[in-house]
Formats: C-alpha cells, sequence, structure tokens
C-alpha cells in the first residue's frame, strides 16, 4: 500500500480547516480567561481580599499551557502526523477532538471559578479549581469519559469527503447541551489530593459566561457521560509544573525528526500487521528470563516465528453523514457504543477496513500526555491497551557524552537484577500523568528542553521534594514475549518474586493477577493464554498504582481504625509495601513503584516446587540427622508416570551422603541423612563457617528433568531466657555456647532497591568482620532481605535477627490484610529459614512501644485472641497469634520474639526482662552519654548516636560551595531527624569546644561524639555479660544508610566508616581491656568538682578457654604527658573465658591532681592485643595545646603514630578504597602505634600520605 498515496487522496486538507477554525475559539477562551484572572489580582492588590499568590500563580500557568498545545503542538504536529500515517485525517482528527475536549472542560472550569465582578472571589474554590484544571486539561477522552456535543462529535467524525463544505460554526449546530454530568475514577486526584470534580450546577450556568466576543458560545458546548458499567479505565492525573518525565519514543526507523520524536513508519509490508517493538538503545537493563525443564515424553521445539493477534470484530458497513451516527434509523447498529468510544480509536480501524486491510488488534493512534503534549501510541481495539510511546524515569547522576548524546546512567525503576535467561526490555508506557515543567516548544529538539524525560537525582539537593510526585502516579510496565513451542503436558508459568505493590498484570489484554503486597511472590499458569504453537507476539503489561493514594483508600473505608504511626504518612499502614520508602528520621519520601525482584517464565512438565531442610544436631555434636521434605508439582500427577528424587548432601571436598525417595500421591517425599562427625557452622570468632550443600534432582524413567540446590549450615540455636538475680536473662546460645551478641541494626541498603548488587551486600557485611561485630539485625519498617544478603551472612559468621515488616505504628488487620499478611510470613520464612545466619523472628519493630504511648488497649492476662481483634490494638492478633504460628510451622527450631522490643507483657522499658530499645541518649530523657551503661537492659536490640558523614560524602550532595557550612539549609534537609539541630548542638556544647564553624571540624566533633558514646555503652555493657549474663547483647543503631544523610549510622552510604565504627571493634575484640572512672555530673554543680573519683580495671574476653596476661595502668597529664604517679602494672592475671575478669581499683584524687588521663594496655605473651583510655569528663574543660603528633609512612601498607602529649580521637582521611585497621585512636606518649594500610595507590606514599586530625589540632 503506497502510504504517500493515501496522504495525497485528499484528507488533509478538509481536517485541516477544522483545525484552523478551533484553534483561534480555544485560544481565544484560554487567554480570555488568563486576563480576567490578571484584572481580578491587581484589582484586589494591597486589599483584604487580595488573591494569594501561589493558587493565582498556578491558576495563571496552567491556563498558559493552553494555547502552548493549540499553538505549538497540534499546528506544527498535526501537519507532521499527517503527511506520514496511512491512517490521515481521521486518526488527526481522532487526536484534535480529544485535546479539544479536555482544553475546552478547562476553560469552563476555569470561567465558572473566577468569573466574579460582582461577587467576592472564594480562596478555596479557586484553589479547587486551580487544582481541577491541572487534572481535567490532561485526561483524555477514554479516560474520564468526556463528550462532545452530538453535533460536534458528528463532526469530528463525519467522512473527509464531506468536510469541506461544513464548518465548525454552522448557524445550524444545536447550542448548549443538554446537561453535564462527571464521573471520577478512584485514582484520578490533583496535586491537593482532592478528587477532579466538575460543579454541579455548571452547565445552568454556561449560558450566562461572559467570553471574548470573538469566541462563539459553541467552542465550549460540552457533556459528559457517567459509565454506567464503571468501567472508566483507572488513570492518574496530570499536575501542572511537574517534573519533566517524558521522553517521546516511539519504535521506529530512520533518522528522529527534530523534535526528538522517533515515528513508526510503516512500509506496504508492514501495513497489515500491528508492530510494537523496543528500541534497542534505549534497553534499561531489566530482563524476564525463562526456565525450561526438559520433558520426559518429547521434545522440545524450536521456537515458532507466526505472529498471532487479537481479532476484535468491528462491521465495516459504510457510514453515510454525521446524523447517522447520533440518531436512529439502520445506522443504529453501526453506532459507537458506550462501551467502545471510551477511548477507542475506532476511526483508525475503520480506515484500515476501508481501504481492504484485514482486521488488526492494535490501531495507530496518537493520545495526549498530561497537559503539555502529544505522543503516538498504539491502542488495542478490545480492551484500551495504549503502546509504545515511553516515559523513562531517569536518575541523572551524571551527564556523560556519546557521539553528541546526553547518556543517562542510573534507572532504579526499571533496573531489574536477574541471574540467566533470555533479556527483555521493560518499557514505561504514556499516561495521562506526564507533564511538563514549563511551557516547551515542541518544535525545538529535545536536547534543548532541559533533559526532558529525565528527573534529577533525588539524592542531590532538595531533589527528593520535586520527585515526591512520583509516588503520586500510577506507573505501567509493558514487554513483548517470545514464547517458544510448548510441548504437550507441559505448563507455562510466569512467576513474579516482587511487585511493589499494587499491581494488575495483563496478558494479551486479559488480566491474570491482581497483587497488593510488596513482599507476597506469585506464580501463574498461563499457558491457555500462550497456546503451543509458540509466538513472538504476547504482551505483558503491569499497572503499578500510586500506593500512597490506595492507602489512603483503605483509611476512608476502614475509618474506626486508629492510624497512629511514628515516621510517614499515616496510610502506610493500610499498604503491605516497605515502610520506609514513606520518609523516615533517617530516610527520604520516595515512593517507589515497580518490579523490584525477578520475573520468569518457567515451562515445565514438573518441577520441585519446594525443599524443607531441618537439622538436628546431638548435644554431643557428634552426629547429625538432616531431613529433607521436597514438594513436587507438575505432570506426574496427570499420569502413570513415577517419579523420584534424588538428594545429595556435600561439604568443600567430598560427597557426605545420598538417598532416593518415590514421589507420593500428594506429591511430596521425605528423606533422612545422616552425618558422622558434622562440621559445624560458627559464628564469626568461634569457629569455622562450614556450609553443607543438598542437590535436590527430579527424575523421570532416569531423566532429570528439574534439579535444585540449597546451602546448610549444622548448628544449633538457643534463645535463653531464665529468671536470675537481675530479672530474666536474655541471650543467644550457638552450639551449647554463649553469645554475646554485638552488632547493628540494618536499614534497607538504598531508597532504590534494585541499585543493590550482591556485590554491595557482601561489601557491607564483610564491614562487620573486623569489627568483631556478631550479628545485624533486619529491621522491620524495610524489607526481608535479598537471598545475597543472606548467604553473605552465612559465609562471614554474621547471626541475623530477622523482623517481620512492621514498624512503628499501629496496623490494621481487616480480613484481607490478615490474609495477606500470612502469605507473606509463610513466603518468606520458607524463604529464608533455611539458612544457618538466621537466630531469632521478631514480630515487630517498637510497635508495643505505639500501644503504650497512644495508651491503645492491651491486657496481656486475656488469652482470648478473638477479643484481641475487638480492641484499637488489632495487631496483637499478628504478633502473638498469626506470625507465631507461621514462624513454628516453617521454622520449629528458630526462636520467634514477639516484638522488638519486648519484655513478655511488661512495659517495653522494663529492664530486666526481654530486649529493650535505650534511647533516653538522643531521644527520651537526653541522658549524658557517659552513663550509657547503666540505662541499658538484657539485651539492648538498639540505641544510637547521631554523626554528620565524611566531607567526600557530603559533597555528593551538596552542590553549591556557599552550602558547605554546618548549619546549611541543605545539610539540614539531608537529616531527618525531628529536632537534630538542638540535640546535635547540645551533645556537642556539653562536651567539646565548638568554637569552629568549619565544615570539617565540625564533621570530625559530631563522629567524636557518637565514637564517644558508642564506646560508653557497648565497654560497659560487654563488662556486664561476664556478671551472670546481666547484658546479652547491644546492637546500635544503625550500621548503613540508604542514602547520603547525617544519621545515626556508623558507616555513610558511599562505606565510609566514620569514627564510631573503630571505637567498636576495639570494644569488642575477642579479648579488649576497660578502664574508667566513676560518673561526675558537672553540669549541676560546674564549679564543685567531687574530691575523688573511683576507678576500676577489668578485661573481656570471648575466648573458650583461659588466658594469661600482663596488663598496665598509667596515670598521664594532660598538659605535659608525663607520669602523675607509679603505673599499675600485674603480670599473668587469668583472663576467664567467655566472661569479665575484675583486675584493680583505685581513686582519683581531684583536688591534688592535675587533669590526667588513665590509660590501659594489656599483653598475651609478647602481643599487645588491647587498649583503652579514659579521660576527666567533659571534654571541653581541657586544653590541648602543642600534641607533638607524628604520622610517618614507613611503606605503602603501614603509618606509625606518636606523639609527646596525649591525643584525643586522631582520625584519618576514608579515602575511596583504602581500608585502615584501625583509626579514632586515643595515642598516649612512649606508645606508638602502627596501622596498616591496604589499597593505597603508587603516588600516594608521602610524609602525610592520607589526611587527619584530632580533638584541638585548631589550638596548635
Amino acid at each position: 500500500m503506497d502510504v504517500q498515496g493515501l496522504v495525497k487522496a485528499g484528507t488533509v486538507s478538509p481536517a485541516r480547516s477544522i483545525l484552523r477554525a478551533l484553534i483561534p475559539l480555544v485560544t481565544a477562551a484560554f487567554e480570555d480567561a488568563s486576563k480576567l484572572v490578571v484584572r481580578i489580582r491587581d484589582q484586589r492588590v494591597n486589599t483584604d481580599r487580595a488573591l494569594a499568590d501561589e493558587p493565582t500563580r498556578d491558576l495563571l500557568e496552567s491556563l498558559a499551557l493552553g494555547p502552548t498545545i493549540v499553538k505549538g503542538q497540534f499546528d506544527y504536529e498535526y501537519r507532521r502526523w499527517a503527511e506520514v500515517y496511512a491512517v490521515g485525517d481521521i486518526q488527526a482528527r481522532e487526536q484534535m477532538k480529544d485535546v479539544l475536549i479536555a482544553l475546552q472542560l478547562t476553560v469552563v472550569i476555569v470561567l465558572r471559578t473566577v468569573y466574579m465582578d460582582e461577587i467576592d472571589v472564594d480562596f478555596n474554590a479557586m484553589q479547587t479549581a486551580s487544582d481541577d484544571c491541572r487534572v481535567n486539561a490532561g485526561v483524555c477522552l477514554g479516560q474520564l469519559s468526556q463528550r462532545l456535543s452530538d453535533r460536534a462529535k458528528a463532526i469530528t467524525m463525519w467522512p473527509p469527503s464531506q468536510l469541506d463544505s461544513y464548518h465548525y460554526g454552522h448557524p445550524a449546530m444545536p447550542s448548549a447541551s443538554p446537561g453535564l454530568t462527571h464521573s471520577t475514577s478512584r485514582s484520578t486526584f490533583s496535586s491537593s489530593g482532592h478528587a477532579a470534580r466538575t460543579p454541579k450546577d455548571l452547565s445552568d450556568r454556561l449560558n450566562n459566561m461572559s467570553l471574548a466576543p470573538s469566541t462563539p458560545k459553541q467552542a465550549l458546548n460540552l457533556f459528559r457521560h457517567a459509565d454506567p458499567e464503571g468501567k472508566s479505565m483507572r488513570r492518574p492525573s496530570s499536575t501542572a509544573l511537574a517534573p519533566d518525565d517524558v521522553e517521546f519514543l516511539s519504535s521506529g526507523v530512520g533518522d528522529p525528526p527534530e523534535n526528538g520524536a522517533i515515528v513508526y513508519l510503516p512500509g506496504e509490508d508492514d501495513l497489515d500487521r500491528a508492530s510494537y517493538v523496543s528500541l534497542n538503545n534505549h534497553n534499561n537493563g531489566s530482563m524476564l528470563s525463562q526456565q525450561w525443564f526438559r520433558s520426559p515424553t518429547s521434545q522440545q521445539s524450536s521456537t515458532s516465528q507466526q505472529s498471532s493477534t487479537i481479532q476484535p470484530q468491528w462491521n465495516s458497513r459504510e457510514r453515510h453523514g454525521p446524523d447517522d451516527y447520533i440518531r436512529g434509523g439502520e445506522a443504529d447498529e453501526h453506532l459507537p457504543t458506550e462501551k467502545i468510544t471510551q477511548g477507542l480509536c475506532k476511526g483508525a480501524v475503520r480506515l484500515f477496513l476501508q481501504n481492504g486491510v484485514s482486521n488488526k488488534a492494535f490501531s495507530a493512534a496518537n493520545r495526549p500526555v498530561g497537559i503539555s503534549g502529544m505522543v503516538p501510541y498504539w491502542r488495542c481495539d478490545k480492551c484500551n491497551f495504549e503502546g509504545p510511546a515511553v516515559t523513562h524515569i531517569n536518575m541523572d547522576i551524571a551527564n556523560k557524552r556519546r557521539k553528541g548524546k546526553e547518556e543517562r546512567i542510573f534507572d532504579p525503576k526499571v533496573r531489574v537484577s536477574m541471574g540467566g535467561g533470555v533479556r527483555y526490555k521493560w518499557i514505561f508506557l504514556a499516561k495521562s500523568h506526564c507533564a511538563l515543567k514549563s511551557q516547551v516548544d515542541f518544535t525545538t529538539p529535545a536536547a534543548k528542553q532541559g533533559e526532558i524525560g529525565a528527573i534529577e537525582h533525588p539524592f542531590v539537593g532538595f531533589n527528593e521534594i520535586k520527585a515526591e510526585w512520583v509516588g503520586t502516579k500510577s506507573w505501567t510496565y509493558a514487554t513483548r514475549l517470545s514464547i517458544p513451542h510448548i510441548p504437550a503436558g507441559a505448563v507455562a508459568v510466569l512467576s513474579f518474586d516482587g511487585l511493589d505493590t499494587y499491581a494488575r498484570v495483563t496478558l494479551d489484554c486479559k488480566v491474570i493477577l491482581e497483587s497488593d503486597n510488596m513482599f507476597v511472590p506469585h506464580r501463574v499458569d498461563v499457558t491457555n493464554e500462550l497456546g503451543r504453537g509458540g509466538s513472538d507476539r504476547h504482551f505483558l503489561q503491569i499497572d503499578f498504582d500510586s500506593a500512597l493514594l490506595r492507602a489512603r483508600e483503605f483509611q476512608r473505608q476502614y475509618p474506626d481504625h486508629k492510624y497512629i504511626a511514628w515516621n510517614g504518612d499515616t496510610a502506610r499502614l493500610a499498604a503491605r509495601k516497605a515502610q520506609y520508602h514513606w520518609g523516615w528520621d533517617w530516610g527520604p519520601v520516595l515512593m517507589c513503584a515497580g518490579i523490584w525482584k525477578p520475573i520468569r517464565l518457567e515451562v515445565y512438565s514438573s518441577r520441585i516446587a519446594d525443599v524443607r531442610v531441618d537439622v538436628h544436631l546431638s548435644k554431643d555434636h557428634t552426629t547429625a540427622t538432616v531431613n529433607v521434605i521436597t514438594a513436587i508439582e507438575g505432570y506426574y500427577q496427570r499420569s502413570n508416570l513415577q517419579a523420584k528424587v534424588s538428594i545429595r548432601l556435600a561439604d568443600d571436598t567430598r560427597i557426605v551422603t545420598s538417598d532416593e525417595a518415590e514421589v507420593n500421591s500428594e506429591g511430596k517425599t521425605t528423606a533422612t541423612l545422616a552425618i558422622d562427625r558434622p562440621h559445624l557452622w560458627w559464628p564469626s570468632g568461634y569457629g569455622k563457617q562450614a556450609l553443607y550443600k543438598i542437590n535436590v534432582k527430579l527424575l523421570q524413567h532416569g531423566v532429570v528433568v528439574h534439579s535444585t540446590t540449597k546451602r546448610i549450615g549444622i548448628r544449633t540455636v538457643e534463645l535463653v531466657q531464665q529468671p536470675d538475680r537481675h530479672g530474666t536473662s536474655f541471650f543467644f546460645r550457638i552450639n551449647g555456647v554463649d553469645i554475646f551478641c554485638g552488632g547493628s541494626c540494618w536499614i534497607p541498603a538504598d531508597s532504590f532497591l534494585t541499585t543493590v548488587t550482591k556485590e554491595r551486600y557482601r561489601a557491607w557485611l564483610e564491614l562487620m568482620v573486623p569489627a568483631n561485630q556478631k550479628m545485624i539485625r533486619v529491621w522491620g519498617g524495610g524489607i526481608y532481605e535479598s537471598d545475597d544478603f543472606y548467604d553473605a551472612c552465612d559465609e562471614l559468621g554474621i547471626l541475623v535477627w530477622q523482623d517481620f515488616m512492621f514498624a512503628c505504628g499501629n496496623y490494621p488487620v481487616w480480613p484481607a490484610m490478615l490474609k495477606s499478611v500470612e502469605a507473606e510470613a509463610i513466603a518468606n520464612v520458607r524463604r529464608i529459614s533455611h539458612h544457618p545466619c538466621l537466630a531469632i523472628l521478631a514480630g515487630n519493630n517498637e510497635d508495643y512501644q505505639v500501644q503504650e504511648s497512644a495508651k491503645l488497649e492491651y491486657n496481656f492476662e486475656d488469652k482470648n485472641e478473638d477479643n484481641w481483634l475487638k480492641t484499637d490494638f488489632p495487631a496483637r492478633y499478628l504478633y502473638e497469634s498469626l506470625l507465631p504460628r507461621v514462624a513454628k510451622a516453617e521454622a520449629p527450631s528458630i526462636p520467634y520474639h514477639a516484638g522488638s522490643p519486648w519484655s513478655g507483657g511488661k512495659v517495653t522499658t522494663d529492664p530486666s526482662v526481654g530486649d529493650l530499645h535505650e534511647w533516653n541518649v538522643w531521644h527520651g530523657t537526653q541522658e549524658k552519654y557517659q552513663v550509657y551503661d547503666s540505662l541499658g537492659g538484657r539485651f539492648n536490640s538498639e540505641f544510637g548516636m547521631q554523626a554528620f558523614p565524611h566531607i567526600d560524602t557530603v559533597r555528593t550532595f551538596v552542590q553549591n560551595q556557599d552550602d558547605l557550612g554546618p548549619q546549611s539549609h541543605v545539610i539540614d534537609f539531608h537529616n531527618k531527624a525531628t529536632g537534630h539541630e538542638r540535640r546535635i548542638a547540645a551533645y556537642l556544647v556539653e562536651n567539646v569546644r565548638t568554637t569552629t564553624a568549619k565544615l570539617e571540624d565540625y564533621i570530625h566533633l559530631t563522629q567524636l561524639i557518637q565514637c564517644e558514646a558508642l564506646m560508653f555503652g557497648y565497654r560497659g555493657w560487654r563488662k556486664q555479660w561476664g556478671h551472670d549474663r546481666q547484658c546479652g547483647g547491644a546492637l546500635v543503631w544503625q550500621l548503613n544508610d540508604c542514602w547520603p544523610v547525617t544519621s545515626w549510622s556508623i558507616v555513610d552510604y558511599y562505606l565510609r566508616r566514620k569514627a564510631a565504627y573503630y571505637a567498636i571493634a576495639r570494644v569488642l575484640a575477642p579479648i579488649a581491656v576497660g578502664v574508667r572512672r566513676e560518673h561526675h555530673d558537672w553540669s549541676i554543680s560546674h564549679a564543685r568538682e567531687p574530691k575523688t573519683q573511683a576507678w576500676e580495671l577489668w578485661a573481656v574476653s570471648s575466648k573458650l578457654h583461659d588466658v594469661a596476661a600482663d596488663v598496665e595502668l598509667k596515670f598521664i597529664s594532660v598538659k605535659t604527658g608525663k607520669l602523675i604517679k607509679r603505673s599499675f602494672v600485674k603480670k599473668g592475671i587469668r583472663v576467664v573465658a567467655n566472661g569479665t575478669t575484675e583486675i584493680s581499683t583505685g581513686y582519683v584524687d581531684n583536688v591534688d591532681e592535675e587533669p590526667h588521663v588513665l590509660a590501659a594496655r594489656l599483653w598475651v605473651g609478647d602481643e599487645l592485643v588491647a587498649r583503652d583510655s579514659d579521660w576527666p569528663q567533659p571534654l571541653k574543660y581541657l586544653p590541648f595545646p602543642e600534641r607533638k603528633v607524628q604520622v610517618r609512612m614507613l611503606d605503602h601498607n603501614e603509618m606509625r603514630v606518636s606523639a609527646e602529649r596525649p591525643v584525643k580521637c586522631l582520625v584519618f582521611e576514608e579515602r575511596t578504597g583504602c581500608h585502615l585497621s584501625d583509626s579514632a585512636i586515643d595515642v598516649m606518649p612512649g606508645d606508638e602505634q602502627v596501622i596498616s594500610v591496604r589499597g593505597l595507590k603508587d603516588g600516594d606514599s608521602s610524609q602525610k600520605p592520607l589526611a587527619w586530625t584530632y580533638l584541638g589540632a585548631n589550638e596548635q
């Protein structure tokens, strides 16, 4: 078919005549409205009736976009589209009609609101109208059921041959429409959060409006029909002046036109089929992997190249005139019904039929995208599927140029990390929410429009605010599937491991899945949908609704529940989505939506659905039994074929044992494997992390049709809670050994989860081993972590405290929520239960504290579960019934704890029982950190102190040099903690001199305070471990960050370690020495310090045998560096195994003795293994002149540090790629310290290879 010939046939000119007639009318209406608003605004300046600036400005900007579209878009784009598409003027008229409807509706609402010469202006009405304009002006016909008047609709559908003799302003045209009604879909919201609406009395007022003289009233004739079947497409609407997120792309050939759109030009061979092909150069890196398992009965066929199409039934009878489309007679049966006209591009299909082209599932058309322009798309005439005009949301980290084009290198919303399989490109379909920042002339190249299609990186500056709108919109992903032949007896299953969060999945226009829980995987049998023959014409589409708006709908649906939340929008409680996405006191509000875990297409006859492994170790550790329960599904269930499971257990060197088992009628097998003298899995520092591989194979007639491997460890885990003199103990016992669990809390490693790689998980967790940390707590406001996370913990010997995903709130539990949570718990406990690192499952994070704070109903003695659901704290049912049942069923050997903190029904701050979140330093009563150890409980699962990140990290989010100050706006913005200014300042002013305004010095001071605070806590609590297990562990809040920020982390977002990291490593060393003087609260009586203060000296050990050691304690003048009295030395002391050894005590004489440091050292044999020092408090009272510090670089791998006077907290630069054995050290005269360095480059060796500083360095 000759495309150009069709265009020349005469279809362009008539449509253009309509366009020329309509453009001035709509433009005049918008300009008239703008002038009216300006006049009212100017008349009321400096009066009590003045219009508010922001809504008025928004209103004018929204109105100004109308002429921009009409003049800039239609006048240019129409000519180009009409000349290149075979569908010619009918497509163009469809495009024109839909946008004019939206523009006219905008004018109607605006004039209705602002034309108030004789009466006052209602501020709220104006704000509402402004929002409504932004909503309605960007929504096309099919998305809000908009309709022109009968005659106007007939005109736009009139055959080309009759258009030349007809004009829009013809006198015979009917005037006002009979009525105006409005129906909004539930997910159409304006920027202010209210649903777009049309005033009920609008139709009565249309005839009374004063328009520009050149604008006939017929230009505003409009009516809208409600959707009686409730089938309106649920599409979000646009927000005026939202960030750029439109990138005009579609399948194409040839060079792109000047305005950046890539046009698909169908050739003769292409017109007989619909095309939906994505551009290779915009591959976002996502994959849809296919897994094929061998069928024992048939060979896999080669991929079929035959194309499949959907054939909608259209009647091709000719129409005679515009009235035949709207009135009775024989033509009635051909009328576009309400269902068909609701967004369908029927004109294009009709033209195909008129020209003798066969029916097609997809037709070419254009549709408006937001308030700002038009994009080409393909629409399915069966169900309104639209594509492939795409919208890429890119995170523009760095603008690199390749061949003169800017390259965007980071796309967290689309990239899905998967191993193996077939690569597919996921694209964003253009939707009505995509709006541009400002008025854009679409005739200019896109490159000149300020990176159309990219949002500025949310981690930089205030860009987080600019990106928040993304969370209020819905997003659609789509891809094409190439399906090889599916053998007889096999099934095809689409497996969705993670969809975030409210997702609707369609395959070839059929809904196959609706998901409402980010943490629940799904499997969908699509054998019938795909067919047996194979095809590359299957389309997979996933629509993601705004979690924010959906959750708020649930709040309105269940208004009786008390939605109480610490951090984030209270709506988060109604959504099973990562809670930190809603914002936290350390993280941004970045509401992601999309494919966050792999999607797989699996084709198989039979498969291994699940492998459960239960390990039992004898008390003497000489034997172990491994029970393997396998679940099978598939073809064998429908045939007489026999299936077997072969199980093999192996370590790194040999096959330990194996077994085979028949698959029973229920698809299950059970096998028991015995191991003599098993190698045990131990936490880091207590032994090796021995791991065994269990390989399970499914065989049919001797042929392996599927196999899978799990890695396990042989160990026992106990949570010891026994009465003692301190209350009730709380500590962990692994393989019969009591473990002091010093460690950290873990939050998600990034705000964009798909950017966290296996290597990055490994790098984070490897930091814990040299820091002597034994446990990491996966916090309940994030996610059930990746398998890569648990695999790394297995390998490194890091115990995992696993929260269920509930945090800081009063969660609702309506029936559907209970069902969803149960599925979530089963799926994730089942997934991680075989990992030897898993030590405990906890029901929630701080939800019981919310219950106490809000005084919600809770009676621990009431054991009637039905009663719990009737209280205003119904989530108790989750934590004390549902979740423990799941834990017992899926992981019977793992201890379950109802919450964190949880005190067995007592108040959560009870220090004698359960775990404790010790926040009376920083939060709460804001005690001095010097008394941290006296504030703790039996297990301190949270405590912390804030500190700034390193200067290089700060520079990543501060772009303006003038903002590199400790109190700049952007730096404050990158600290989400309430009251952080006062709290950081208070702890600084109380403890150190704060005369500097230099950012680098300020950073060092905050890190010093964090270092000191955590040291005081860990040091005292580890000492208590040896006193009848008074404290069983401490987990600092927090190890990591999800973005560059000032927070409680001890390692910042870029893995740069803060000073506290090193202090914790020293305190948790296998053998550590401790010294401290009695605390004196200087703030009560500043000039009256006590005459004496008691001091104590001790050693702690995690060794499982006693150790002989020598110890020394020196008393060194802060001012001179000289000894003020004889040192204490004791040789041959016995440091007891896995406990605390008290060494000595004494007194500091504050009257006759000058301020001095207590400096302790401990040797085992000839090796100096531990140091500690105790300084007079507060440090701000101490002068630090003339420290005479020397740092000498001996070679690339070693530095030697010495000083003539005591030095506090000497820290080295955290250079990327460089690793230090120690930092943040106290240096004493006569005690040279050696620091190992890895990763220095050849050019780094000098007198001062790394920058360094210490407390008081600016006093030198």
